[in-house]
């Protein structure tokens, strides 16, 4: 078996790997804005070093990446290990475009991540060869597949938000069926859109007042943040369930698309469409009770 732990870095190892003056002058000083770095930086070292210490007398061929080593299409490996939070998981995922390579999702510092996407943590580590070895314990998890002008970006785990560029001002855009646009609405008007997996629907979209859903639920899930209400109230689709693809088309000329978080963006300007599917390669997923229940409490 082949073997690939790949580990965040800390903010406190990225403050002085890069130099940035402003953190490391407030951390010299004290500063309340960063004292939680140096605690979470010793949390995580010490359980990445209790993670590979568990794999050092393994038989199977183990190596080790930081997050920002890691190439765009990770291959070649039976396990990957994520070594962090929540952002390390979805990080990771979109780099496994296929559906054989199994996640394993460890918690690295629980103290202060919480670890939603994670079925191990601190105090279950010696549970890492249980998961090596049991298939079982992995599920295969929907991913939402986007594609931009006819361009398949990297597969979503969680969510996918639409919107203007600018936080304050209106996102405009019409939604159609499939990459024909058939049956498009009227322009609508909002602070932007929500679509979700199951798995990402505890996260913003719940937040956003949609619905968490079980995890094995192949639905993709389409929440408006904010509707202008003074627009016609029959032209407004803000909240509801899809299987079949659908497409957005865009009204904005400065729009813009982000996948899984802040870090992976497009622009989305006027006449650009987005068409959506949960198509995307399913992703092998680690699960843990703890992982279940903590989804179940949030499931009306």
């Amino acid at each position: 078996m082949k073997i690939l732990i790949a580990a965040k870095k800390s903010s406190y190892e990225l403050a002085h790997q890069y130099q940035n003056e402003d953190i490391l002058l407030q951390l010299k000083d004290g500063a309340p804005a960063v004292a939680h770095l140096v605690p979470s930086h010793e949390e995580h070292s010490s359980n990445l070093e209790k993670i590979r210490s568990s794999l050092k007398t393994t038989t199977h061929s183990v190596d080790f990446l930081y997050r920002d080593a890691l190439p765009n299409s990770i291959s070649g490996y039976d396990v990957v290990l994520s070594a962090g939070g929540d952002g390390t998981v979805l990080d990771i995922a979109s780099r496994l475009n296929d559906a054989t390579t199994r996640l394993l999702s460890i918690n690295s510092a629980p103290g202060f991540s919480v670890g939603f996407l994670c079925a191990l943590s601190s105090d279950t580590y010696e549970l890492i060869p249980k998961y090596l070895e049991n298939e079982n314990l992995f599920s295969h998890i929907t991913r939402l597949n986007v594609k931009l002008d006819g361009v398949t970006l990297r597969p979503v785990l969680n969510d996918m938000l639409i919107c203007h560029q600018n936080p304050a001002a209106s996102s405009k855009y019409r939604l159609g069926r499939g990459a024909d646009l058939l049956e498009l609405t009227k322009v609508q008007k909002n602070s932007g859109i929500w679509i979700s997996t199951a798995a990402g629907s505890t996260a913003a979209m719940l937040s956003a007042g949609g619905e968490a859903q079980a995890l094995d639920d192949n639905r993709l899930q389409f929440k408006v943040r904010e509707p202008y209400l003074a627009q016609d109230a029959s032209s407004i689709d803000d909240h509801f369930f899809f299987e079949q693809d659908i497409s957005v088309l865009s009204s904005m000329r400065r729009g813009k698309i982000f996948l899984d978080g802040p870090h992976t963006s497009f622009d989305f300007a006027i006449g650009s469409k987005v068409e959506l599917s949960n198509t995307a390669p399913a992703l092998r997923l680690s699960m843990s009770q703890a992982m279940l229940e903590k989804r179940a409490r949030l499931q009306r």
